[in-house]
């Protein structure tokens, strides 16, 4: 009994020990961002460590070791949202480029003057050992990790994006790495490699000369008073000093691409064996003989926003389904729906499209369900309403088990080809069990993996062994082009001082034997 409680005692002090202490920092005010992330937060409260995060929503986590500072209110991101319309495809992605970084200023300086985020800026009663944000254009609150001298990660939720790998000593490769924006693969034709390198360069151009001085500007305007922190490092440096980036990515759904020990990626994080589901949702999947299609738009798309006639379009679509149709939809009475519809605004999206019975996920491409699709091996109807849904949804359509159909394209008829095809033709089915089991075939589950990073990381002050010289080496270092000058320069440089050389000895030669030529005559 003694021994027992020996051991008891001694499991406790460890873990007492291995605990630390963790800022996040979320300042941008999506749901769905939140959703995924909060994953993390539950992990390591339940790993034993304390966590305080600053973020725009609540995770009703109960526990002791848990602290919520929320920003209030909100900034409102939808004055950002930019949809394509009819306008060009490219004219949107330049467009695009300039609504992210417009949205990580605006909502970046709004939660820093917060009148909550500003008592924990000007606190120096506390400490933490790591700090970890999220890497979503909000690079000003990289500074919290100066602020409390603790070595920094951050979560990529959207994906890659060039800036990601510069920060960790690598050139992104345009000729096969498709800019983030794209629906690219790694097999670009001549046009597109144009194209891709076109949107990178102004890419590059436009954060370096004007979105990163904005950062700074903001960096200057809430710590500068601070002499605790002078001087105050550049948005540069603190991205550089980032230990490890985990990037919401999976070889399954994106190109390979080159990498760095600092670049990790986490794709299915947060997606965990399916729990057990309300007992009204298991009564209708249990009871769909024929199927089940599950429709969801997330948490910001609305469905009360679209025109009436739309709306009817996927009611009598739906209608005349012989499936059942479970719809996450704001709206609670829709007029002449069958009573194969089921409404619901909230539903377990994860655990649904575990169910043997679900057939077909209706989205509109966000990153968070088009990875619970993918890993759960249920085909896709895609329909994209803004930012990167429409690269998911290309790229996902690339994998052969997913379709598009754009919401202005809508028809009962449309819709419903869309539908059987996806439902009845056995190859989509087939193809999405295949990459399914590419998705979960990891070595150790992906939120295990991003939890060794993080503690690696607390455990070894930062992990700057990781870093590769590379991040500081300027573009002519990097590529050799002072080396290749150099070497292309010294043979010419050389065959110039033979030639004068051999010219000099010419003239002597020539110069001597008239001098010689002369003494004979006299």
């Amino acid at each position: 009994m003694k021994v027992s409680c020996i051991i008891l005692i001694w499991f406790a002090l460890q873990q007492n020990a291995l605990a630390s202490n963790i800022l996040f920092v979320v300042p941008f005010p999506g749901p769905s961002h939140y959703v995924f992330i909060g994953n993390f937060v539950k992990e390591l409260i339940a790993r034993g460590h304390d966590v305080t995060a600053i973020t725009n929503f609540k995770l009703n986590e109960n526990s002791t070791r848990y602290n919520e500072i929320l920003i209030d209110p909100q900034y409102d991101i939808s004055v950002h949202v930019l949809e394509p319309g009819n306008q060009n495809a490219y004219v949107y992605e330049f467009q695009y480029l300039t609504v992210l970084y417009e949205m990580g200023i605006k909502s970046g300086i709004h939660g820093l003057r917060d009148k909550n985020v500003q008592k924990l800026i000007h606190r120096n009663d506390v400490h933490f050992d790591l700090i970890i944000a999220e890497q979503f254009f909000q690079e000003s609150w990289l500074m919290f990790s100066r602020k409390y001298n603790a070595p920094i990660v951050t979560i990529g939720t959207y994906g890659y994006s060039d800036f990601f790998d510069s920060i960790m000593g690598l050139r992104t490769s345009w000729s096969f790495v498709p800019h983030m924006i794209t629906n690219y693969s790694d097999r670009m034709t001549f046009f597109q490699r144009v194209h891709n390198t076109i949107l990178s360069l102004v890419d590059a151009f436009y954060r370096k000369y004007y979105y990163l001085p904005a950062q700074n500007n903001i960096v200057q305007e809430i710590f500068g008073s601070i002499e605790s922190l002078q001087p105050i490092p550049s948005v540069e440096e603190l991205e550089k000093s980032i230990s490890i980036m985990l990037i919401n990515s999976h070889l399954s759904i994106v190109s390979p691409r080159p990498s760095m020990p600092g670049l990790i990626d986490i794709g299915g994080a947060a997606i965990r064996a399916p729990k057990k589901l309300p007992a009204d949702i298991q009564k209708i999947l249990d009871e769909a003989v024929e199927g089940v299609v599950y429709v969801s738009f997330g948490a910001n798309v609305k469905w009360r926003d679209m025109p009436t006639e739309k709306l009817n379009e996927f009611v009598e679509s739906f209608n005349n389904l012989k499936l059942k149709v479970l719809w996450k939809c704001d709206l609670t009475d829709l007029p002449n729906k069958s009573t194969n519809i089921f409404i619901r605004q909230w539903l377990p999206q994860s655990d649904i499209l575990a169910h043997k019975n679900v057939r077909l996920f209706i989205t509109h491409g966000g990153m968070f369900g088009t990875t619970e699709g993918t890993s759960r091996g249920v085909p896709m109807l895609f329909m994209p309403v803004y930012g990167d849904q429409f690269r998911n949804a290309a790229k996902t359509v690339e994998k052969g088990h997913a379709l598009i159909l754009h919401i202005a394209d809508v028809t009962r008829q449309k819709l419903t080809e869309k539908i059987e095809t996806l439902v009845y033709d056995k190859q989509y089915r087939e193809r999405a069990e295949k990459i399914s089991n590419i998705f979960n075939d990891n070595l150790v589950h992906p939120m295990d993996e991003a939890m060794y990073w993080i503690e690696y990381v607390i455990r070894h002050k930062g992990a700057a062994h990781l870093k590769s010289a590379a991040v500081e080496m300027p573009f002519y270092a990097y590529y050799s082009i002072d080396v290749f000058g150099v070497l292309i320069a010294l043979p010419i440089v050389i065959l110039a001082v033979l030639v004068k050389l051999c010219l000099g000895l010419c003239c002597r030669a020539k110069n001597g034997g008239i001098k010689v030529s002369k003494k004979k005559r006299n």
